[in-house]
């Protein structure tokens, strides 16, 4: 398969993406201020991590006190309950 980000990948190396359930999807088009807590969708370590939004930029980016530059599709709001715990 050619795929948009990589050509002649072999089909055992494709598979369809999971169905998120509504706790694991990202926030949809929040928007977030400085100070807000928030969880960060970490590549690395495959879960949510909680993070705080140091900064927004001007492309729609965050900068998050464990990273910056981070996009908002990888971002969700902390819930009031989460917070309590």
């Amino acid at each position: 398969y050619n795929l948009d980000c990589k050509p002649e990948v072999p089909p055992d190396k494709i598979r369809q993406p999971e169905q998120q359930s509504e706790d694991t999807k990202p926030a949809a088009r929040a928007s977030f201020v400085d100070g807000d807590p928030v969880e960060y969708y970490s590549a690395t370590h495959q879960k949510w991590i909680p993070a705080k939004v140091i900064s927004v930029n001007a492309g729609g980016t965050y900068d998050l006190d464990c990273k910056p530059d981070v996009p908002a599709d990888k971002i969700r709001g902390v819930s009031e309950k989460q917070l309590e715990s």
